[in-house]
Protein backbone atom coordinates (compact mmCIF):
# COMPACT_ATOMS: atom_id res chain seq x y z
CA UNK A 1 0.00 0.00 0.00
CA UNK A 2 2.82 2.53 -0.84
CA UNK A 3 1.47 6.02 -0.63
CA UNK A 4 3.17 9.76 -1.05
CA UNK A 5 0.40 10.43 2.05
CA UNK A 6 1.55 10.34 5.33
CA UNK A 7 -0.18 10.31 8.30
CA UNK A 8 0.38 12.72 11.38
CA UNK A 9 -0.36 10.76 14.77
CA UNK A 10 -3.39 12.78 16.34
CA UNK A 11 -3.70 12.67 19.84
CA UNK A 12 -6.94 10.74 20.16
CA UNK A 13 -7.06 7.11 19.73
CA UNK A 14 -10.35 7.31 18.39
CA UNK A 15 -9.19 10.05 15.49
CA UNK A 16 -6.65 7.69 14.89
CA UNK A 17 -8.32 4.54 14.21
CA UNK A 18 -10.93 6.19 12.15
CA UNK A 19 -8.58 6.72 9.89
CA UNK A 20 -6.82 3.95 9.78
CA UNK A 21 -10.15 1.91 9.67
CA UNK A 22 -11.60 4.39 6.18
CA UNK A 23 -8.03 4.00 4.54
CA UNK A 24 -8.43 0.46 5.18
CA UNK A 25 -11.65 0.06 4.15
CA UNK A 26 -11.00 2.04 0.76
CA UNK A 27 -8.48 -0.21 0.12
CA UNK A 28 -10.34 -3.64 0.48
CA UNK A 29 -13.37 -1.72 -1.43
CA UNK A 30 -10.99 -1.47 -4.34
CA UNK A 31 -10.14 -5.01 -4.35
CA UNK A 32 -13.71 -6.28 -3.63
CA UNK A 33 -15.18 -3.75 -6.42
CA UNK A 34 -14.55 -6.44 -9.21
CA UNK A 35 -17.02 -8.37 -7.74
CA UNK A 36 -19.45 -5.84 -7.45
CA UNK A 37 -19.47 -5.85 -3.34
CA UNK A 38 -18.24 -3.66 -0.72
CA UNK A 39 -16.22 -4.76 2.16
CA UNK A 40 -19.15 -3.76 4.55
CA UNK A 41 -21.02 -6.44 2.98
CA UNK A 42 -18.66 -9.31 2.65
CA UNK A 43 -17.76 -8.36 6.61
CA UNK A 44 -21.81 -9.35 6.79
CA UNK A 45 -21.54 -12.29 5.19
CA UNK A 46 -18.34 -13.31 6.53
CA UNK A 47 -19.77 -13.22 10.31
CA UNK A 48 -22.40 -15.02 9.23
CA UNK A 49 -20.02 -18.01 7.44
CA UNK A 50 -17.78 -18.26 10.77
CA UNK A 51 -20.80 -17.82 13.29
CA UNK A 52 -23.22 -19.63 11.97
CA UNK A 53 -26.84 -18.58 12.73
CA UNK A 54 -27.09 -15.31 14.67
CA UNK A 55 -30.47 -12.92 15.30
CA UNK A 56 -30.05 -9.80 13.95
CA UNK A 57 -28.76 -7.77 17.77
CA UNK A 58 -26.71 -10.89 18.34
CA UNK A 59 -24.97 -9.84 14.66
CA UNK A 60 -25.35 -6.25 15.50
CA UNK A 61 -23.33 -7.03 18.79
CA UNK A 62 -20.83 -9.05 17.12
CA UNK A 63 -20.17 -6.41 14.77
CA UNK A 64 -20.49 -3.72 17.14
CA UNK A 65 -23.66 -2.37 14.75
CA UNK A 66 -26.70 -0.64 15.27
CA UNK A 67 -29.56 -1.93 14.72
CA UNK A 68 -30.50 1.05 11.88
CA UNK A 69 -26.88 0.69 10.41
CA UNK A 70 -27.05 -3.24 10.31
CA UNK A 71 -30.59 -2.93 8.86
CA UNK A 72 -30.00 -0.86 6.31
CA UNK A 73 -26.43 -2.99 5.24
CA UNK A 74 -28.49 -6.52 5.58
CA UNK A 75 -31.12 -5.37 3.64
CA UNK A 76 -29.44 -5.73 -0.35
CA UNK A 77 -27.97 -9.10 1.27
CA UNK A 78 -31.31 -9.98 1.89
CA UNK A 79 -33.09 -8.80 -1.43
CA UNK A 80 -29.94 -10.91 -3.25
CA UNK A 81 -30.97 -14.10 -1.12
CA UNK A 82 -27.27 -14.15 -0.03
CA UNK A 83 -28.55 -13.96 3.54
CA UNK A 84 -31.89 -16.20 4.38
CA UNK A 85 -34.07 -13.89 7.31
CA UNK A 86 -36.29 -15.94 9.27
CA UNK A 87 -38.48 -15.50 12.02
CA UNK A 88 -37.24 -16.00 15.90
CA UNK A 89 -38.01 -17.29 18.97
CA UNK A 90 -40.43 -14.02 19.50
CA UNK A 91 -42.78 -11.72 16.69
CA UNK A 92 -39.89 -9.25 16.81
CA UNK A 93 -36.70 -11.50 16.54
CA UNK A 94 -35.17 -12.28 12.76
CA UNK A 95 -32.90 -15.46 12.64
CA UNK A 96 -29.95 -14.79 9.57
CA UNK A 97 -28.19 -17.62 7.95
CA UNK A 98 -25.91 -17.03 5.03
CA UNK A 99 -27.68 -18.88 1.83
CA UNK A 100 -26.13 -21.16 -0.35
CA UNK A 101 -26.34 -18.77 -2.92
CA UNK A 102 -24.27 -16.27 0.20
CA UNK A 103 -21.97 -18.46 0.63
CA UNK A 104 -21.43 -19.06 -3.54
CA UNK A 105 -21.07 -15.19 -3.36
CA UNK A 106 -18.47 -14.98 -0.89
CA UNK A 107 -16.24 -17.80 -1.89
CA UNK A 108 -15.98 -15.99 -5.33
CA UNK A 109 -15.16 -12.55 -3.55
CA UNK A 110 -12.27 -14.56 -1.33
CA UNK A 111 -9.18 -14.48 -3.66
CA UNK A 112 -10.09 -10.28 -3.49
CA UNK A 113 -10.53 -9.93 0.19
CA UNK A 114 -6.93 -12.61 0.02
CA UNK A 115 -5.72 -10.29 -2.38
CA UNK A 116 -6.63 -7.31 0.17
CA UNK A 117 -5.41 -9.10 3.21
CA UNK A 118 -1.65 -9.66 1.32
CA UNK A 119 -1.57 -5.55 0.48
CA UNK A 120 -1.70 -4.97 4.06
CA UNK A 121 0.36 -7.58 5.22
CA UNK A 122 3.37 -6.28 2.91
CA UNK A 123 2.44 -2.98 3.58
CA UNK A 124 2.51 -3.45 7.54
CA UNK A 125 4.19 -6.88 8.27
CA UNK A 126 2.72 -10.40 9.31
CA UNK A 127 3.80 -9.76 12.30
CA UNK A 128 2.82 -6.73 13.27
CA UNK A 129 -0.98 -7.24 11.63
CA UNK A 130 -1.43 -10.04 13.44
CA UNK A 131 -0.56 -8.37 16.71
CA UNK A 132 -2.85 -5.18 15.47
CA UNK A 133 -5.93 -7.62 14.74
CA UNK A 134 -5.27 -9.13 18.62
CA UNK A 135 -5.03 -5.55 19.68
CA UNK A 136 -8.55 -4.34 17.74
CA UNK A 137 -10.23 -7.46 19.36
CA UNK A 138 -9.21 -6.64 22.96
CA UNK A 139 -10.19 -3.38 22.17
CA UNK A 140 -13.46 -3.89 21.00
CA UNK A 141 -14.03 -5.69 24.01
CA UNK A 142 -12.92 -3.04 26.35
CA UNK A 143 -15.13 -0.77 24.76
CA UNK A 144 -17.96 -2.95 25.33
Amino acid sequence: MPSDRHAIQLPCACANLRRAARLVTQMYDEELRVVGMRVTQYTLLQALKHAGALTQGELGNVLGLDSTTLTRSLRPLIESRWVRSEPGADRRERKLQLSTAGLRVYNEALPQWRRAQARLKEAFGAKRLDHLERDLVEIASASL
